[in-house]
């Protein structure tokens, strides 16, 4: 029977062992981090076994500690958000005039306002978005709202021309993170805004081939 008993557990723990549970408390968000292989889910499955816990408590406590895996993957998403500051300029992110030449139009269309100056409202920020090169315009004063929000324009390069990933008006956040899913080899696009001094919105948004949706 222990050699039974034995088995059952070390095919649990090979199993298990990839789950991360270990979380550091009085940490900031930005520091969290996963441990794969963590001596404490060695010690959790063998104690199991050791304390003669049933099955069923011992699949309620893996339950438990999916929940837990969940709740760190819906905080992590927005671990690293993002917003751009005055020194991600037009010349920082090496837009040439030939590109900004070509943004203009598109942002005509998908702005809700038109500022005197595209190169004095927006900030620029290139990025990878996965299997394109991407570029991410932010507002700064015109395009911004009373909380904080400011309008957020992404493109992703497509034979040397930048394609708009939103096909209507472009949605407005305070900070904004891509990733870590991507969807149609395009990272997914994660946008927090203020609703008010106490609440925020989140939103996805997932790439359906052309365009942004929101999830």
């Amino acid at each position: 029977m222990e050699e039974v008993g034995d088995s059952i557990r070390h095919k649990a723990f090979r199993q298990l062992r990839n789950i991360p549970i270990t979380l550091k408390s009085r940490v900031p968000i930005q520091n969290l981090q996963l441990y794969a292989r963590d001596t404490h889910l060695s010690n959790r499955v063998t104690g199991c076994f050791r304390e003669k816990i049933g099955m069923r408590d011992f699949m309620g406590s893996i339950v438990k500690q999916f929940r837990v895996l969940c709740l760190v993957s819906a905080l992590t998403t927005f671990a690293n958000t993002k917003t751009l500051g005055a020194a991600d300029t037009f010349a920082a992110a090496k837009l040439t005039k030939k590109e900004i030449t070509q943004l203009i139009p598109v942002l005509q269309q998908l702005a809700y306002d038109i500022p005197d100056s595209w190169n004095t409202e927006l900030r620029a920020w290139r990025v990878d978005l996965g299997n394109r090169p991407g570029l991410v315009l932010e507002g700064t004063n015109l395009l911004c709202g009373g909380t904080g929000n400011c309008q957020i324009f992404v493109f992703r390069n497509v034979n040397e021309q930048w394609v708009s990933l939103f096909q209507a008006e472009a949605p407005i956040g305070d900070t904004f993170t891509f990733g870590p899913d991507t969807t149609n080899g395009i990272k997914d696009l994660n946008v927090a805004s203020n609703q008010s001094a106490q609440t925020e919105h989140r939103a996805r948004y997932r790439f359906d081939g052309q365009f942004y949706r929101s999830k």
